[in-house]
């Protein structure tokens, strides 16, 4: 575990492998990670900052995420998943990414990480690019299926605008024993 101001990170190789001295360098805002040719296994990283911190992970001096976390994430097997403040709870869920079924988001709360697979979109608003574009998105919503929130996780200089549109999205109220929930989901989203 590296700890830094306001984060707290882990990597590994595999299930066991430490990773090479200067693999990793961690400021408040910036998450650096230079991959050895060398290396075997899969890169598991688990951030956890205090809501809307605004992070930067880098990968081989290529950008991958920039965004103001609301929840903890995970980076696994070149995605990005929706964690828990507890790491270990979040690599099951970054390794599991197709498990069929929604969970709680922390104990406490009435919101649902829930698949993408299950949950319904109702009125999709688009970015205008000039290049195809795939992003990975994640949407808060309320219980009536309201988006009040939208992250682009992937890194895009234009990340910012595109949320606005993200924001205008409408979802089908996901319900959980009969009651509407507030939920989380990731999207891959292409245009």
């Amino acid at each position: 575990m590296v700890p830094a101001p306001g984060r707290v990170t882990t990597l590994g190789i595999g299930s066991t492998s430490p990773l090479p001295d200067g693999a990793l360098s961690v400021t408040p805002s910036e998450v650096r990670i230079t991959r050895a040719t060398n290396w075997t296994g899969n890169l598991f990283f688990h951030v956890d900052v205090p809501m809307q911190t605004q992070v930067t992970l880098v990968i081989n001096d290529q950008p991958l995420l920039n965004a103001r976390l609301s929840a903890p994430v995970a980076f696994w097997r070149e995605a990005f998943h929706p964690g828990f403040s507890i790491a270990p709870e979040t690599f099951v869920r970054a390794t599991l990414p197709n498990i069929d079924r929604e969970e709680r988001i922390r104990p406490e709360e009435e919101a649902y990480r829930v698949p993408p697979s299950k949950v319904q979109v109702l009125k999709r608003v688009l970015p205008s690019s000039d290049t195809a574009r795939e992003l990975l998105v994640a949407f808060r919503v309320n219980e009536q299926g309201q988006v009040f929130a939208a992250h682009v996780l992937t890194h895009d200089a234009q990340a910012a605008a595109y949320a606005e549109n993200f924001k205008q999205w409408v979802f089908a109220p996901y319900v959980v024993d009969g009651k509407p929930v507030p939920f989380l989901t990731v999207m891959k989203v292409s245009f």
